[in-house]
C-alpha cells in the first residue's frame, strides 16, 4: 500500500512540474510575441522604439518564432493566431490605440 502511496506523489509531482513549466513556456513564448508587436508598433511610428526582446532559450524555436511573428505584426501566442489589425477591428480599435495600450507597460 505504501508502495502506491508513494508512486501516486511522484507521479503528481512530476505533473505539478510539468504544468509549471508549461505555463513558464507559455510565459515567454508571448512576451517574445509582445515584445515583437512592440518593434512592429514603433516601425508603424505609433510608439518610442522599444527596448529589444530578451533572446529565448537555444531549445525554444517555437518562442523565437512567435518573436519574428509579433514583429510582423501577428499575435501568435493565442489561438486562433490573427494580426494585430485584425485584431484591434474585431474589437473596435485601431492597431495605433492597441500599440499605445501595449506601450504603457514598457515605459
Amino acid at each position: 500500500m505504501r508502495v502506491i502511496a508513494a508512486t501516486a506523489i511522484v507521479v503528481a509531482l512530476a505533473g505539478t512540474a510539468t504544468a509549471q513549466d508549461d505555463r513558464a513556456h507559455w510565459a515567454r513564448l508571448a512576451q517574445q510575441n509582445q515584445a515583437g508587436l512592440l518593434t512592429y508598433c514603433a516601425a508603424q511610428g505609433h510608439i518610442k522604439a522599444p527596448v529589444g526582446p530578451a533572446p529565448p532559450g537555444p531549445a525554444e524555436p517555437d518562442v523565437a518564432a512567435a518573436g519574428l511573428a509579433g514583429q510582423s505584426g501577428v499575435i501568435r501566442y493565442v489561438d486562433p493566431q490573427a494580426t494585430l489589425a485584425e485584431s484591434a477591428a474585431a474589437s473596435g480599435t485601431t492597431v495605433a490605440y492597441r500599440c499605445q495600450l501595449m506601450g504603457l507597460g514598457v515605459r
